[in-house]
This record gives C-alpha cells, sequence and structure tokens, in this order.
C-alpha cells in the first residue's frame, strides 16, 4: 500500500485508488495541529457574523423614528389643505355643487385617517348641503386647533356640530 504522506495520496488520485478507507488510514495517527488551532477562530466568525445580522435585524424592526412635533403639525395643516381641495372637488363631481355626504367620501376619508393618526386623535367633519367643516387638533398643542371650511377659511378654532365655517 501507499505510504501515509501527501505524494502516496496524489499518486492513489492519479490511479483512480483514492478511497474513504485509504483517506481513514492516512489520517488516522497524524495530528493536524493547525485543525485545532483554526477550528475556534472559525466557530468565533460565525458567531460574531450572527450576531451582526441579529442586530442589525433588530434595530430595522425595532420602534419607528417619531416624527418631530413640528413636521407633525405641518402635515395636519396640509392635510386639512388638501381636504379642503378634496371638497371642492367632489361638490363639482356632484353637479350640482353640494357637500352632501363629503364626509363619506374615500378620498376625504383618506386624508382624515391620515389627519388621525398624526394627530393622535379623529378630525371633526360636518357637511351639509351648502357648507362643510373640518377641523383636528395639533400635535404640539392639544388645546389648539386647525380648521378648514367651504367659506375658504383656515383658522384657528376646532368647528362643532352647530358650525359650518371656521371662525
Amino acid at each position: 500500500m501507499l505510504k501515509n504522506t501527501s505524494a502516496g495520496w496524489i499518486k492513489a488520485l492519479n490511479k483512480g485508488r483514492l478511497h474513504s478507507s485509504f483517506l481513514i488510514k492516512m489520517f488516522k495517527n497524524q495530528r493536524n495541529k493547525a485543525f485545532i488551532f483554526i477550528e475556534p477562530l472559525l466557530l468565533f466568525s460565525g458567531f460574531v457574523s450572527v450576531g451582526l445580522l441579529a442586530f442589525f435585524f433588530l434595530a430595522s424592526v425595532g420602534e419607528p423614528v417619531i416624527v418631530p412635533v413640528p413636521d407633525r403639525d405641518a402635515r395636519i395643516r396640509a392635510n386639512l389643505s388638501m381636504t379642503r381641495v378634496s371638497a371642492e372637488m367632489y361638490s363639482f363631481e356632484q353637479g350640482n355643487y353640494s357637500y352632501d355626504n363629503m364626509c363619506a367620501n374615500p378620498d376625504i376619508i383618506r386624508l382624515l385617517d391620515d389627519i388621525s393618526a398624526t394627530a393622535g386623535e379623529k378630525p371633526f367633519c360636518q357637511a351639509d348641503g351648502e357648507n362643510y367643516c373640518v377641523s383636528s387638533r395639533l400635535a404640539s398643542d392639544h388645546t389648539e386647533y386647525v380648521c378648514v371650511s367651504s367659506m375658504g377659511a383656515m383658522g384657528q378654532i376646532k368647528c362643532t356640530s352647530a358650525d359650518t365655517e371656521c371662525k
């Protein structure tokens, strides 16, 4: 049989006689000290890479970034302004320039839902045949409101069920 050397392994490979029993005999009595040293390094690098992946995954899934309050107030004002535009388009589409059921319009509901998510409370929407009023509390100061109405006004007051204009 061939000797337990790398040359013997190469000769066995060239002759097609490389079997598992040959490899077992070849490495049975040899001690590979480099393997003992490299194995913990590979294991440690595997743990480090899994730890880094877990860290980045948990960081991306964690708490959402909180938008500063002034930016949320600006978003509320912008959505209320868009509500005014959507209300005018709705009344034009009705054919008789009526605001009836305006608060049930899907475009306006989408804007009101976004205002609700930004302000933390549901905005007030009141509409009758000729007028409408939509108001929301600001995120920065829960005592202040922003209001839009069919009169074209944008004010700092809350609409009530009796009002359909900002004062």
